[in-house]
Order: C-alpha cells, then structure tokens, then sequence
C-alpha cells in the first residue's frame, strides 16, 4: 500500500503545471497565474545564519582532505531563508 501512495506521489509531481490559474472570488478582480519559472527572491540578498554557519562547520571539521575541507567551508557563506 505504502509503495502504491509512493507512485502515485511521484506521478502527480511529475505531471504537475508549472503554472497554476487562480479564479476570481477571493479579493482578485480578475484571473492571477503563478509562475513557478519565475525567481521571485532575485532581487533579494540572503545571508547565512550563524546556526547554519555552526553546522557546516561542524561538518566540514571531519573532513581530512585539506583542500576539499577549503572546498567545504565556502558553503558557509550560502545564504539560507526561513519561511514562516
């Protein structure tokens, strides 16, 4: 059963629009369409929080290979979001 609900996910995620229309009732005026291409956060700058910072650190201090450890630390630098 759990294989079956499984498939079914992963068919309905593949076959899902990148665009969805949404009908006017709800406050709109008329018909608005997402547009999942669309890089909404381009104009923004995220950072990287100390929290995720101490976990790539954490991380990166068992690695043994000195240049990929170098490698490794950049991706404290990503920036990272919270949706709340």
């Amino acid at each position: 059963m759990r294989s079956i609900i499984i498939s079914l996910a992963a068919l309905l995620l593949a076959r899902r629009s990148t665009t969805s229309p949404l009908r006017p009732g709800s406050g709109c005026a008329a018909d608005v369409v997402l547009d999942a291409t669309t890089n909404i956060w381009k104009n923004y700058t995220l950072y990287p929080t100390n929290d995720y910072r101490a976990k790539v650190q954490s991380s990166v201090e068992r690695i043994q290979d000195a240049e990929m450890k170098q490698k490794a630390m950049k991706v404290a630098d990503v920036g990272t979001f919270l949706w709340l």
